[in-house]
C-alpha cells in the first residue's frame, strides 16, 4: 500500500514537470512567432516602399517624356506655320537644359535652312552628323542635306545663275570634296563664269571619264557659252522689248505669275529680283517654293537675300518657266525690282539704245 502511493505521487510530479516543461515550450514558440511576425511586417513595409518610390520615379519620368513631346509638337507646329522667331525662343531654352536632346537640335537645324544662308544651315547639318547616336538620326541628317542641297543646286543650275551657284556650292565642297554632285555643279558654274583654271582644279579630282566632265570641258571650249550677239538688226530676234531709260539705265515691262512689274535691267545682277515693298504687296511667300537664304552680287555690291521659284516670266513675247526671284530692301521707288542675269542669260540679248529697245534671240 506504502508503495503503490509512492509511485502514484511520483508519477504525479513527473506529470506536473513534463505539463511545466511543455507550457514553456508554447510560450517561447509563441514569442518566436511574435518576433517573426513583426519582421515579416518590417519587410512588407520596406517592399512596400521600395515599390511606392519606384512607381512615383517612373511616373515621374512618365510625366517628363509627356511634357518633351508635347514640347516637340509644339515646336513642330512653329516650323510648319513659319513662325520662327517663337521656335527660336523654345529650341534656345529647351536646348539650354537638354543640349544632347537629337529631335530638337535637329528641328534647330531646319530651322536654320528656314532663316540663314541655305549653304551654312548645311553646314549645320554636317556638323549635326558628329552628334548622331544611331544609324536612323544619320539617315535622317543625311536625306536633308541630300534634298536641301540637290534641289538648290537643280533650280540654279535650271535658271542659270551661275554666280549664286558657284557661291553656294563653295562651302560645301569644302567640307564634302569627294561629294561627285557638288564637284560637277561648282565645275560647271565655274566653266559658265568662264573661270577655267578654277573648273579644272575640281574636276581633277573626278574620272575624266564620265560623261559629265566631258561636256562641262566642252562648255569651257565653246565660244558660244556667254556669248551675246553684236547684230543689231531687230529682224534677227525673236523679241524687241521697249525700254524706258531713267539716267543711265533702262527700265523693261516683265509679267511674273500674271502680275505686271517694271523691272531694271542690271547685268550685274546673277538673279532677278523684286523689292520686299512689291513682292509683299502682290505675293503670298507661302504659295511660292522658298530655296533657301543666298548670298547674291548686285551692282550695288553682296547681299543676303531669300530665293523663291516663280513658275513664270514674260519678256515681250517670250515666256521662262520655273524661274528663281530673289526679294530685296530696295529704296528706288520707280522700278519694282531688277531683271537679273538668270533671265537674260536664256537668250542672246543687246540692248538698242537709239531705239531704247531691249532685243532677244535664241541661243
Amino acid at each position: 500500500m506504502k508503495n503503490n502511493l509512492l509511485w502514484l505521487l511520483l508519477c504525479l510530479s513527473l506529470a506536473m514537470n513534463i505539463w511545466q516543461y511543455k507550457l514553456a515550450q508554447d510560450a517561447e514558440q509563441q514569442g518566436y512567432t511574435a518576433i517573426n511576425s513583426s519582421e515579416v511586417s518590417q519587410q512588407q513595409d520596406r517592399q512596400t516602399n521600395s515599390s511606392n518610390g519606384q512607381a512615383i520615379a517612373a511616373a515621374g519620368l512618365i510625366s517628363a517624356d509627356i511634357k518633351r513631346q508635347q514640347m516637340l509638337k509644339r515646336a513642330q507646329n512653329l516650323l510648319r506655320q513659319q513662325q520662327y522667331a517663337g521656335l527660336n525662343t523654345l529650341l534656345t531654352e529647351y536646348l539650354s537644359a537638354h543640349p544632347q536632346d537629337f529631335a530638337f537640335l535637329l528641328l534647330e537645324a531646319d530651322l536654320h535652312s528656314k532663316t540663314q544662308l541655305l549653304s551654312e544651315a548645311l553646314l549645320g547639318y554636317y556638323d549635326l552628323l558628329d552628334k548622331v547616336t544611331t544609324d536612323e538620326q544619320r539617315k535622317q541628317v543625311l536625306k536633308r542635306i541630300n534634298e536641301l542641297s540637290q534641289n538648290a543646286i537643280q533650280s540654279l543650275t535650271q535658271t542659270q545663275s551661275w554666280d549664286v551657284l558657284a557661291r553656294f556650292v563653295e562651302p560645301l565642297y569644302q567640307v564634302d570634296s569627294n561629294n561627285v554632285f557638288y564637284s560637277l555643279a561648282l565645275a560647271r558654274a565655274y566653266a559658265m563664269l568662264d573661270q577655267f583654271n578654277l573648273m579644272e582644279s575640281v574636276l581633277t579630282g573626278i574620272d575624266s571619264n564620265l560623261a559629265a566632265v566631258r561636256e562641262i570641258r566642252e562648255l569651257a571650249k565653246s565660244d558660244e557659252a556667254n556669248a551675246t550677239s553684236p547684230n543689231q538688226n531687230s529682224d534677227d530676234y525673236i523679241a524687241s522689248i521697249p525700254l524706258t531709260q531713267i539716267g543711265q539705265q533702262y527700265v523693261v515691262d516683265v509679267g511674273l505669275d500674271g502680275q505686271q512689274s517694271r523691272l531694271l535691267i542690271d547685268t550685274g545682277a546673277s538673279v532677278t529680283a523684286l523689292s520686299q515693298r512689291f513682292f509683299q504687296r502682290y505675293f503670298q511667300a507661302s504659295q511660292y517654293q522658298f530655296l533657301g537664304q543666298f548670298n547674291l552680287h548686285t551692282a550695288a555690291g553682296d547681299i543676303e537675300a531669300p530665293i523663291y521659284t516663280f513658275d513664270e516670266i514674260v519678256l515681250g513675247n517670250t515666256r521662262l518657266h520655273h524661274i528663281n526671284v530673289a526679294v530685296l530692301p530696295m529704296s528706288e521707288q520707280r522700278v519694282d525690282g531688277l531683271l537679273g542675269m538668270n533671265v537674260l542669260s536664256a537668250f542672246h540679248f543687246s540692248i538698242d539704245q537709239p531705239r531704247q529697245l531691249l532685243l532677244l534671240k535664241e541661243i
